[in-house]
């Protein structure tokens, strides 16, 4: 398997990045969920440039990174069960990963809540304050 990333949409404000992954005759072409401007992507080394004018190149190559390894691992875990792996099981498995890459900062107010309470909950009173 090979992948590699791509810019698309280079002729709007922001263009698409995505993983273009290729095995056994099939191609997937994957949204990577992240966009820049054209002028931000380096076409010879296909990674966001970095440095003092493009202040997050740095992480967002460190996203991408984080892709095009699970994608060649998911490529790998899927031949150990399937002789010949789909492109639909391969996206699969990087729409969970991307989904708990993007998901894993995150915390709504109710599961904050929830688990505050139940933090509170094992916690014994030692005295008794008076306001």
């Amino acid at each position: 398997m090979r992948a590699n990333l791509t810019l698309k949409n280079k002729d709007r404000k922001f263009a698409s990045i995505y993983l273009v992954a290729t095995f056994e005759g099939k191609r997937l072409s994957y949204y990577t969920g992240i966009s820049v401007a054209p002028d931000w992507w380096n076409e010879k080394t296909k990674r966001v440039k970095e440095g003092l004018k493009y202040p997050n190149g740095g992480a967002m190559n460190g996203q991408l990174g984080r892709l095009l390894i699970e994608a060649e691992q998911a490529f790998y875990r899927l031949k150990q069960t399937t002789p010949r792996p789909s492109l639909a099981q391969l996206k699969a498995e990087l729409d969970d990963f991307t989904g708990r890459l993007l998901k894993a900062d995150k915390v709504t107010s109710t599961e904050f809540a929830e688990s505050y309470i139940s933090e509170m909950a094992g916690i014994k009173k030692i005295g008794r304050a008076h306001v």
